[in-house]
């Protein structure tokens, strides 16, 4: 019976929607997201003081995280919110989340007006929005759990505030570079990236590693790096100039819109046998570009493969999606709700009595064990639990795993 009740409530939440989930993309350049966009999970409203009362006098905990719940992150959300409400615990864990819109000042916004009801966050997606906050983060005013952003400067053992459950930008690059070297033969490199700071850093990054392997084989070369303006699809120059130097890697640090757009262009430009490198980010639009277009390109993956991985976790992922969401496509948005929502799951069954947001970081420094199968250690210098990487060389191919790629910087 209690099943039953379980899967009627899930259902409940799900809704036929004809809109495309990207609002930054083409509908076409999803496709999985555009299928799981019958996923629902409504903007949580201002919580009562009566509300607040009930919820201290019967254990429960609040979680608040801000997200683009008319797109993607509506999926993060029903990922997590199924977690918690599923959960045995003596503890009632609450997600309350708020519609960004992807933008940081509403993110900012969301997140200074969930201050009054929580100080424990997950999955902020937001590129740009954790610098507004690095003070507060610094004193350990609230936490930050697992944010989307792993640009390598916020992975410093002065962010108290952070924990983070992925991969850093560096970790990333090192990855696929060193794939293009060894396994593709390739030497000669160009940068592609927005003019933002996750792209000035990954440039200056990947620029810094290909020079490293240019000083053990000189025939290694970066060629050069070019970006385009924030937030736009203007892609066209970067394009030209990419067709004049004709590399034979190009390394995308950018939106997916503007990517698709920007391959394109590339092939117009004549750059046929170029092989385009993307981080995880840009990993869902791997399969139209190959299947629409024949363009080879290859991206890193910050999760184990949400169809194929055998790690319990994941095996239990698409159990709990199969009874839960019948019919919807197991994925990387939804697994990153799952995955994340259920560390800090365990985390929080590890605090007797009251639970804070400093008790949940005390136990996730204190780490060094499994969960599921997902192997957890707890790095005091980057404040990482979890950083695993995988290559996934095609959408047909089995992805490849490249933690060892990264382990000591090589």
């Amino acid at each position: 019976m209690l099943l039953k009740n379980s899967v009627k409530y899930f259902l409940l939440c799900i809704i036929c929607l004809n809109l495309g989930v990207f609002a930054e993309q083409q509908e076409t350049l999803e496709e999985t997201a555009k299928k799981v966009a019958t996923f629902k999970f409504k903007e949580t409203k201002k919580i009562p003081e009566e509300v607040k009362a009930k919820v201290a006098k019967n254990n429960k905990v609040f979680v608040g995280t801000s997200l683009p719940l008319k797109q993607e992150g509506r999926v993060v959300a029903s990922a997590m919110d199924m977690v918690f409400r599923k959960s045995k615990l003596d503890k009632r864990i609450v997600l309350v989340a708020r519609d960004d819109r992807k933008s940081v000042a509403r993110s900012l916004k969301n997140i200074r007006k969930l201050l009054h009801e929580t100080k424990i966050f997950s999955n902020i997606f937001m590129s740009g929005l954790i610098e507004e906050v690095l003070t507060d983060i610094k004193n350990n005013e609230f936490l930050i759990f697992a944010p989307e952003e792993n640009s390598e400067f916020l992975m410093d053992a002065q962010y108290k505030g952070l924990i983070h459950t992925k991969a850093s930008i560096r970790e990333e690059l090192e990855a696929i570079i060193d794939y293009a070297v060894s396994t593709l033969k390739k030497y000669t490199f160009g940068v592609f990236f927005e003019d933002n700071i996750l792209g000035q850093n990954g440039a200056k990054v990947a620029e810094s590693i290909i020079k490293r392997y240019t000083n053990e084989n000189s025939n290694i070369r970066f060629l050069a790096a070019e970006s385009y303006p924030r937030g736009t699809v203007d892609v066209d120059l970067v394009a030209k100039k990419m067709g004049k130097i004709r590399p034979e890697v190009v390394i995308c640090i950018s939106r997916r819109h503007a990517t698709y757009n920007f391959t394109l262009e590339c092939l117009n430009q004549g750059l046929f046998r170029t092989v385009f490198l993307g981080t995880s980010y840009l990993l869902p639009i791997q399969k139209l570009l190959e299947q629409s277009r024949g363009v080879n390109f290859i991206a890193t993956s910050v999760l184990p493969n949400p169809t194929k991985s055998k790690i319990p976790l994941i095996q239990k992922y698409r159990k709990d999606m199969k009874t839960f969401f019948p019919g919807e496509p197991y994925n990387l948005l939804s697994l990153n709700g799952y995955f994340n929502a259920s560390i800090l799951l365990e985390l929080i069954s590890r605090i007797p009595g009251k639970v804070t947001h400093e008790k949940i970081i005390e136990q996730a420094e204190a780490l060094d064990g499994e969960i599921d199968g997902v192997k957890l250690k707890f790095n005091q210098k980057t404040r990482q639990l979890y950083n695993d990487l995988w290559i996934s060389p095609s959408y047909k191919s089995d992805w490849i795993s490249a933690k060892k790629r990264f382990d000591g910087g090589a």
